[in-house]
């Protein structure tokens, strides 16, 4: 493996970690573009596509689930405090957060917790696809356990403990 590779992606799991800092996490998106870029060279120097493309796609699902995630919750919070606004007494507080209305929100978010957890093990799934056949073409047993940690961990995420894991 490239030095560069090598170098890139060290960097990238690094800033990675410290992300989980609070006051840091912005240095998660740096984090990942550094591995990204490295598996894009390892890619490119093993001739297998799917390494960069698993990995491509193991960033990329989670993001745009997020962001229609949070589209969907802005538009619903909006008109929610819209129709509050105009239609309820706001000195009843608890009429408010126990409505029908925000049953109904908290239903979505149930939901869509439950949609982005399947989407995480979809995304670490990929994550671990890309590592196994760095492992292959490397010969080094490390890149497949470091996937497979991560991979048990996303499934540990309905439990505390696989939060530290992923």
């Amino acid at each position: 493996m490239q030095k560069k590779s090598k170098l890139l992606g060290e960097i990238g799991g690094i800033i990675l970690a410290l992300s989980i800092i609070p006051y840091l996490s912005f240095f998660s998106i740096v984090g990942i573009l550094l591995l990204l870029i490295a598996y894009y060279f390892i890619s490119r120097e093993f001739e297998r596509k799917e390494i960069f493309s698993n990995a491509l796609w193991a960033c990329l699902i989670p993001s745009i689930f997020a962001l229609i995630t949070g589209i969907i919750v802005a538009i619903f919070i909006t008109s929610t405090i819209i129709s509050f606004c105009f239609s309820t007494d706001l000195s009843d507080f608890e009429s408010i957060f126990f409505s029908g209305k925000m049953i109904n929100f908290y239903i979505l978010i149930a939901i869509l917790w439950v949609i982005g957890w399947i989407i995480s093990i979809v995304s670490t799934k990929m994550w671990k696809k890309a590592n196994t056949i760095i492992a292959e073409k490397t010969s080094e047993s490390l890149f497949s356990t470091a996937g497979n940690i991560i991979y048990i961990g996303r499934w540990l995420t309905i439990v505390i403990v696989g939060y530290i894991l992923s």
